[in-house]
């Protein structure tokens, strides 16, 4: 299974595209199901081909002048055909290393989210600026959920708080 990390300077660069006063939360997931979460705005979708493979991303975000601080709201999927293997604990250990190198792992934690074997990560990279991380691999998606902002931040919470899978 090939797996997709993403690029922090990617995400800041969809600030400007996303910027909203307050939080206008709304359900998304993927046409059909699958899974879902709660975003605290509007959210961009995009997708684009890594490895010969459809990866959408949505994202939704909030600029440092209307919140305080930046945020950041980012859902990555890609499909998938088959349930989670043995080896699905090792490629999310594996994930979580490799989105982790270059900054520090704050937490860790191994657990399942539904029936899906799931890591949730907190990092800090070389500027400061927090990561919270939940991945999951379930049989129809490779999915990363991600917060960036202050740890704190009852937005961040809440919207990590309301991912689950179907």
């Amino acid at each position: 299974m090939r797996v997709i990390f993403a690029l922090p300077a990617s995400m800041l660069a969809w600030l400007a595209v996303a910027q909203a006063q307050t939080a206008n939360w709304q359900n998304f997931g993927p046409p059909g199901g699958g899974f879902r979460v709660d975003m605290p705005c509007k959210s961009e979708v995009k997708s684009e081909q890594r490895n010969g493979h459809k990866v959408d991303t949505a994202l939704c975000a909030f600029d440092k002048a209307k919140a305080g601080s930046d945020l950041v709201f980012m859902v990555k999927y890609q499909g998938r055909s088959e349930a989670p293997g043995p080896d699905a604990q090792a490629t999310l250990d594996n994930v979580v290393k490799v989105i982790t190198e270059g900054g520090t792992l704050i937490s860790k934690n191994s657990d399942d989210i539904g029936d899906y074997p799931a890591r949730s990560f907190v990092m800090q990279d070389k500027d400061n600026d927090t990561y919270q991380w939940r991945i999951v691999i379930t049989d129809k998606y490779f999915i990363e959920v991600l917060f960036l902002g202050p740890k704190d931040n009852a937005l961040g919470q809440k919207y990590l708080d309301s991912f689950g899978v179907d």
